[in-house]
């Protein structure tokens, strides 16, 4: 027992050397399911608030970045509620279904973007 409770300290250690990346998928599902208070599930929209990103500028509208579109081709039904204006009310911006570039994979920051952890 000990000799196991002795690697513990390393284990953690290694853990902490790998980068957290998501995808938009995996981020939206968990807003989805987690995002709210207490553990609740938000809708669509909220949802995506928690998992935007932005590019250029400083992370503020007004300062000139533009949000990142979603990246939802790996899931058929996110990719519907993205294309969907009754679901996405604010009118997030998406790779469309059809786009050939790759899929995005990005860093996650769980200071600003807790609905992704």
């Amino acid at each position: 027992m000990k000799r196991t409770l002795a690697f513990l300290p390393l284990l953690a250690l290694a853990a902490c050397n790998q980068p957290t990346v998501s995808t938009d998928v995996l981020c939206m599902h968990h807003a989805m399911r987690f995002g709210g208070g207490s553990n609740s599930s938000l809708p669509f929209d909220y949802a995506a608030s928690r998992c935007e990103n932005f590019i250029g500028g400083n992370n503020l509208v007004g300062m000139g970045a533009k949000i990142a579109p979603f990246d939802f081709r790996q899931d058929p039904k996110l990719q519907a509620m993205a294309e969907d204006p009754a679901i996405n009310v604010d009118q997030m911006p998406y790779v469309p279904r059809d786009s050939t570039e790759p899929v995005h994979i990005r860093p996650m920051d769980p200071i600003h973007n807790p609905g992704a952890f």
